[in-house]
């Protein structure tokens, strides 16, 4: 401790840049790609990844079915 009763200051650690992970550069790539796309082309390609996810070409989700 100092005259003051203050901690001393810690040494600052040295400061290296962080690599940008590779989920970090795709998704990089695929916003700079999406922010180039017409509204049509942005709905279509929403539509296209609810049917990837949920299996349909409305979008809305299935049920699931019961146990």
């Amino acid at each position: 401790m100092n005259d003051l009763g203050l901690m001393p200051s810690q040494p600052k650690p040295t400061a290296t840049p962080e690599r940008p992970t590779k989920g970090a550069e795709i998704g990089a790539r695929l916003r700079a790609r999406a922010n180039k796309l017409s509204d049509s082309a942005r709905e279509a390609a929403r539509l296209r990844g609810m049917q990837l996810i949920y299996g349909n070409g409305s979008g809305d989700k299935d049920r699931a079915s019961g146990r």
